[in-house]
């Protein structure tokens, strides 16, 4: 049987990466000198996701700060359990 147990350190460290993450608002795309349709649409498309990934984001940071004190939790309850061996 393999031992799984929760790891805090792993836990902290993920969470600290995610909290790097930046979708910072008021930003937009813009096409320089482009006129090609195409590309208009997708810098028109680009900014209408901006605000969502924006939000999007900053609910993956909240989330993600309540694992490591739940990792703590269950690194807790893990040193209390017996693994058997083969």
């Amino acid at each position: 049987m393999v031992k799984i147990a929760s790891d805090l350190g792993a836990t902290t460290q993920a969470a600290s990466h995610v909290a790097k993450i930046q979708a910072d608002s008021g930003q937009s795309v813009s096409l320089g000198q482009s006129n090609i349709s195409g590309m208009e649409r997708g810098a028109k498309v680009a900014n209408q996701l901006l605000p969502t990934l924006q939000r999007l984001s900053e609910s993956i940071k909240k989330h993600a700060d309540k694992f490591p004190q739940l990792a703590r939790v269950i690194e807790s309850r893990d040193a209390t359990t017996r693994f058997g061996g083969m």
